[in-house]
Protein backbone atom coordinates (compact mmCIF):
# COMPACT_ATOMS: atom_id res chain seq x y z
CA UNK A 1 0.00 0.00 0.00
CA UNK A 2 0.99 3.51 -0.67
CA UNK A 3 0.75 6.12 1.10
CA UNK A 4 1.58 9.59 0.38
CA UNK A 5 1.07 12.67 2.39
CA UNK A 6 0.80 16.01 0.75
CA UNK A 7 0.94 19.59 3.13
CA UNK A 8 0.69 21.56 0.22
CA UNK A 9 -2.01 24.05 -1.00
CA UNK A 10 -5.43 22.76 -2.90
CA UNK A 11 -4.44 22.47 -6.61
CA UNK A 12 -5.97 25.56 -8.71
CA UNK A 13 -8.73 23.49 -10.52
CA UNK A 14 -9.84 22.28 -6.90
CA UNK A 15 -12.99 25.30 -7.07
CA UNK A 16 -14.36 24.02 -10.22
CA UNK A 17 -15.90 25.51 -13.27
CA UNK A 18 -18.98 27.53 -11.61
CA UNK A 19 -17.02 28.88 -8.87
CA UNK A 20 -13.63 29.61 -10.99
CA UNK A 21 -15.78 31.65 -13.46
CA UNK A 22 -17.87 33.72 -10.85
CA UNK A 23 -14.47 34.85 -9.07
CA UNK A 24 -13.35 36.03 -12.54
CA UNK A 25 -16.70 37.58 -13.00
CA UNK A 26 -15.97 39.46 -9.92
CA UNK A 27 -12.95 40.31 -10.54
CA UNK A 28 -14.03 41.72 -14.23
CA UNK A 29 -16.79 43.15 -12.68
CA UNK A 30 -14.50 45.57 -10.29
CA UNK A 31 -12.20 46.40 -13.42
CA UNK A 32 -14.71 47.58 -15.33
CA UNK A 33 -16.11 49.76 -12.35
CA UNK A 34 -13.12 51.36 -12.11
CA UNK A 35 -12.59 51.90 -15.04
CA UNK A 36 -15.96 53.77 -15.18
CA UNK A 37 -15.78 55.91 -12.39
CA UNK A 38 -12.04 56.67 -12.82
CA UNK A 39 -12.82 57.86 -16.86
CA UNK A 40 -15.99 59.75 -15.28
CA UNK A 41 -13.47 61.80 -12.89
CA UNK A 42 -11.12 62.29 -15.66
CA UNK A 43 -13.64 64.07 -17.76
CA UNK A 44 -15.03 66.07 -15.20
CA UNK A 45 -11.66 66.95 -14.38
CA UNK A 46 -10.54 67.83 -17.83
CA UNK A 47 -13.91 70.49 -17.84
CA UNK A 48 -12.97 72.06 -14.60
CA UNK A 49 -9.30 72.78 -16.23
CA UNK A 50 -10.92 74.05 -19.26
CA UNK A 51 -13.20 76.33 -17.05
CA UNK A 52 -10.19 77.39 -15.32
CA UNK A 53 -7.81 78.11 -18.05
CA UNK A 54 -10.58 80.21 -20.31
CA UNK A 55 -10.89 82.24 -16.97
CA UNK A 56 -7.46 82.81 -16.43
CA UNK A 57 -7.11 84.35 -19.89
CA UNK A 58 -10.22 86.45 -19.83
CA UNK A 59 -8.50 87.85 -16.00
CA UNK A 60 -5.27 88.29 -18.02
CA UNK A 61 -7.21 90.52 -20.88
CA UNK A 62 -9.39 92.37 -18.19
CA UNK A 63 -6.13 93.24 -16.36
CA UNK A 64 -4.05 94.13 -19.27
CA UNK A 65 -6.99 96.30 -20.64
CA UNK A 66 -6.85 97.69 -16.89
CA UNK A 67 -3.25 98.89 -16.78
CA UNK A 68 -3.96 100.34 -19.92
CA UNK A 69 -6.70 102.24 -19.01
CA UNK A 70 -8.50 100.84 -21.49
CA UNK A 71 -12.11 101.22 -19.22
CA UNK A 72 -14.43 100.44 -22.05
CA UNK A 73 -12.97 97.05 -23.64
CA UNK A 74 -12.10 96.20 -20.01
CA UNK A 75 -16.08 96.41 -18.98
CA UNK A 76 -17.01 94.84 -21.98
CA UNK A 77 -14.68 91.66 -21.04
CA UNK A 78 -15.92 91.90 -17.92
CA UNK A 79 -19.49 91.42 -18.34
CA UNK A 80 -18.72 88.84 -21.07
CA UNK A 81 -16.46 86.91 -19.79
CA UNK A 82 -17.05 83.78 -17.79
CA UNK A 83 -15.31 84.83 -14.39
CA UNK A 84 -16.44 83.56 -11.20
CA UNK A 85 -18.51 85.95 -8.82
CA UNK A 86 -15.26 86.98 -6.28
CA UNK A 87 -13.52 87.95 -9.65
CA UNK A 88 -16.49 90.01 -11.20
CA UNK A 89 -17.05 91.59 -7.96
CA UNK A 90 -13.34 92.46 -7.40
CA UNK A 91 -12.74 93.88 -11.31
CA UNK A 92 -15.71 95.33 -11.28
CA UNK A 93 -14.57 97.34 -8.02
CA UNK A 94 -10.94 98.38 -9.92
CA UNK A 95 -13.16 99.50 -12.82
CA UNK A 96 -15.37 101.53 -10.95
CA UNK A 97 -12.64 103.62 -9.23
CA UNK A 98 -10.24 103.69 -12.62
CA UNK A 99 -13.34 105.62 -14.17
CA UNK A 100 -13.79 107.84 -10.85
CA UNK A 101 -9.79 108.61 -10.54
CA UNK A 102 -9.56 109.18 -14.34
CA UNK A 103 -9.98 112.46 -14.26
CA UNK A 104 -7.62 113.58 -11.83
CA UNK A 105 -4.79 111.62 -13.52
CA UNK A 106 -2.20 113.98 -16.49
CA UNK A 107 -3.00 113.77 -19.38
CA UNK A 108 0.68 113.00 -20.18
CA UNK A 109 0.30 110.16 -18.54
CA UNK A 110 -2.62 108.72 -20.88
CA UNK A 111 -0.28 109.84 -24.01
CA UNK A 112 2.85 107.66 -22.95
CA UNK A 113 0.62 104.34 -22.19
CA UNK A 114 -1.14 104.60 -25.57
CA UNK A 115 2.63 104.83 -26.82
CA UNK A 116 4.15 102.17 -25.88
CA UNK A 117 6.22 103.68 -23.19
Amino acid sequence: ERGYTCDCSPPPCAWGVPRSAVACGVEVSVFLLDFYFTRGFAHGLEKEKDAMQNVIKAAEWIARCLSRFDLESAEAAITTSPLPPPLYDAFTNILQNLEVYRPYLPDALFCQMHQGK
